[in-house]
């Protein structure tokens, strides 16, 4: 292993069948999600690495973020608040996520 290498959590959560709704849908679907990502996270989520897929979201936790957080609570927040964000709009997106942790190494 690296010497550089650091324990991280990943979440990736992804809308499914994103590529078959019209463009105000899936703008709809986006904002729901990071609405709901940025709410469960709380405070960490500026503290968070997060690249946009399009369809969905990687987030990368920093190496002292506890992976029981996400395993526990942020998982479940995540669904709680889309549920409730989704329950007063039309587009409501059927999410997947999942979360792995291992170590990683920064690309040079």
């Amino acid at each position: 292993m690296s010497p550089d290498a650091l324990h991280r959590t990943v979440l990736v959560v992804d809308a499914e069948q994103f590529s078959g709704r019209k463009n105000l849908e899936q703008r709809n679907v986006r904002n729901a999600v990071y609405v709901a990502l940025a709410h469960a996270l709380g405070s960490h989520w500026s503290a968070c690495h997060r690249k946009d897929r399009g369809d969905g979201v990687f987030l990368l936790a920093p190496a002292d973020f506890p992976k029981q957080l996400f395993v526990e609570r942020i998982r479940l927040r995540w669904r709680c608040t889309l549920g409730k964000f989704c329950s007063t709009r039309t587009a409501r997106p059927a999410c997947r996520s999942t979360t792995r942790s291992g170590c990683s190494t920064r690309r040079r």
